[in-house]
C-alpha cells in the first residue's frame, strides 16, 4: 500500500487572542502576558534588549485557548521595546486579524508513505518521507518534523522501518508548536493506508488494527523504545466498538 497526502496549514483559532502589559521598574522590565514559556519569553526578551535576563521578569497570565501557539512570542517583544523606550508601562491585544496574519499555524506537510503486509494483514515493513513546510522562520520546525518522524507509522507494531523527515523553509506563513507537534498529519497518511490493507485482504479496518496495533509489553517503537505502560489501543477501540453497538451499529 502507498500513496502522497497532503495536509493543510491549521489556524489555532483560541478564543482568546494574544494580549501582555509590560511595566518598566527601576532598570528592569515586568511582563504580564499570555504564555506557554516563560522562561523561553524571558530569554528572548532579555537578548532583544541586549540585558541580563536578571533584569526581566515574565509573569504568566492566565492562559486560556494555546493548542501551542502560545508558546511563542507575540505581542512581547513590541510591548517590552515600547516600555524601555518610553518608560511607561505598555499594553497590546491582538484582533482577531492580527493573531492570524502574525502568528505561527500548524505545518502543512506532504507525506509519501507506503506500508508493506503480509497475505494475512500482518505489517511488515514501512517507509515514509515527509516534508514539512515551516515558512520563512524555523520555528518550531525541527521539533515538528522529529516528532513526525518517531510517530511517523503510529501505534502499529512494523519491524522494519526508514523515515526521512525534513522541515522546510518557504515563503509562506510561519508554521510552529501546535498540539500534537506532526502527528495529527502523520495519522492522515498511515490511518488510509491501514485502511487499504483491510479493503486489499478482505477484512474490516478494525481487523488489521486488532493485528497490529499495540499492546502492553509487546509495543515497539521505530526508535527502538519499548512502552511498557500506558498503552491503550485496543482497550480504546475496544470500547469504541462497544458504544458502536449499543447505538445500533453491528459490531465489527
Amino acid at each position: 500500500m502507498e500513496g502522497r497526502f497532503r495536509t493543510q496549514l491549521v489556524e489555532h483559532a483560541y478564543i482568546e487572542p494574544e494580549a501582555g502589559v509590560a511595566v518598566p521598574e527601576g532598570d528592569g522590565l515586568t511582563l504580564y502576558c499570555v504564555s506557554q514559556g516563560v522562561h523561553y519569553i524571558r530569554s528572548e526578551i532579555a537578548a532583544m534588549l541586549g540585558w541580563p535576563s536578571t533584569r526581566v521578569r515574565v509573569v504568566q497570565t492566565v492562559v486560556g485557548g494555546a493548542f501551542g501557539g502560545k508558546i511563542e512570542p507575540s505581542v512581547h517583544p513590541y510591548i517590552a521595546l515600547l516600555a524601555v523606550k518610553t518608560g511607561r508601562p505598555v499594553r497590546l491585544v491582538y484582533t482577531r486579524e492580527e493573531s492570524m496574519v502574525a502568528t505561527t499555524k500548524r505545518h502543512p506537510t506532504v507525506i509519501d508513505m507506503r506500508l508493506a503486509a503480509d497475505a494475512g494483514g500482518r505489517l511488515l515493513g514501512g517507509e515514509a518521507r515527509i516534508i514539512a513546510d515551516t515558512g520563512a522562520y524555523t520555528s518550531y520546525g525541527p521539533a515538528v518534523a522529529t516528532r513526525a518522524a518517531v510517530l511517523a507509522f503510529g501505534p502499529y507494531n512494523i519491524p522494519s522501518v526508514k523515515v526521512e523527515s525534513l522541515a522546510v523553509h518557504t515563503n509562506n506563513p510561519i508554521a510552529g508548536a501546535m498540539r500534537g507537534f506532526g502527528v495529527p498529519q502523520i495519522a492522515v497518511a498511515h490511518e488510509q493506508l491501514m485502511d487499504t490493507l483491510a479493503e486489499r485482504i478482505g477484512v474490516a479496518p478494525l481487523a488489521v488494527r486488532r493485528l497490529n496495533g499495540f499492546t502492553a509489553g509487546d509495543a515497539v517503537t521505530p526508535t527502538g523504545q519499548r512502552l511498557e505502560k500506558g498503552v491503550g489501543l485496543m482497550a480504546t477501540l475496544e470500547k469504541a466498538v462497544e458504544g458502536w453497538a449499543r447505538g445500533g451499529g453491528e459490531r465489527a
